[in-house]
């Protein structure tokens, strides 16, 4: 039988580039959207042991994850924990992009991390 991988598609560009590099090994989303989908090429509720297909905003696959942990956060605790496996260079540009991205984020908004290592 063969298994369809589930799909994930990002809305910037450069979190792929992030993702490829190494750089970025986890991501975060309010838990209330964690089951849908994140655009037209992403399928949501993504488990352990899933093996994900990375898809640019223009739909071109990129590369292949496999999810390695899905565990609630909040956005306080993800901050101070989770900001350099998310890619960012330090804490404080970590607050700034998400707090634009989620205008109202609280520091006991609650998140869903997913945490995954590059397959191809």
């Amino acid at each position: 039988m063969i298994t369809k991988r589930k799909r994930i598609q990002f809305g910037e560009d450069s979190f792929i580039e992030q993702i490829l590099t190494g750089r970025k090994t986890v991501t975060l989303c309010p838990a209330e959207d964690y089951d849908q989908p994140w655009g037209e090429y992403s399928d949501g509720g993504w488990q352990v042991g899933d093996e994900v297909d990375v898809y640019d905003t223009t739909g071109c696959l990129r590369g292949s994850i496999v999810v390695t942990q899905v565990q609630p956060i909040t956005f306080g605790e993800a901050a101070t924990t989770l900001w350099h496996e998310d890619g960012y260079n330090n804490h404080e540009a970590f607050l700034e992009d998400y707090q634009q991205a989620w205008l109202d984020a609280q520091s006991n908004t609650a998140l869903i991390s997913l945490h995954f290592y590059l397959l191809s």
